[in-house]
């Protein structure tokens, strides 16, 4: 391994939220990366870049739910599907899938992040160790 976080074959590595736990880990910090139960979830293993897109926005806004129009327009802009609300739905479920049930919480009106320990986001884990 690497100090960079990487393997030797250029590979996400656990890093130290990582290797702490059960749950979901997501890294917003340098190249986005996500893992399931202390192990690394491959981008494809996510889904597509709007699964990606949509994991990253609940992440940024974590804490709040995020509305379906708000979603709809991030990731489809002025060109949204014929069914948005289930084009989401779709895209959350296979969120669910990969990185478990209590990641994303809410439905149709709106989404938002789960909380510790369920999930778990690396700015959070960090901002204790540099306040003061």
């Amino acid at each position: 391994m690497t100090a960079r976080g990487r393997d030797l074959a250029g590979d996400q590595v656990a890093g130290p939220g990582l290797a702490a736990g059960a749950g979901a880990w997501l890294s917003l910090v340098g190249t986005f990366a996500a893992a399931r139960d202390g192990r690394p979830v491959p981008a494809t293993g996510l889904g597509g870049r709007k699964a990606r897109l949509l994991l990253k926005l609940l992440a940024v806004e974590r804490g709040t739910t995020v509305p379906a129009g708000r979603i709809t327009e991030v990731l489809w802009g002025d060109a949204p599907p014929a069914g948005p609300a289930e084009n989401v739905a779709t895209l959350v479920s296979r969120l669910r899938r990969a990185l478990g049930d209590g990641v994303i919480q809410g439905g149709r009106p709106g989404y938002r992040l789960g909380a510790a320990p369920a999930v778990r986001v690396d700015l959070d884990e960090a901002a204790p160790e540099h306040a003061g």
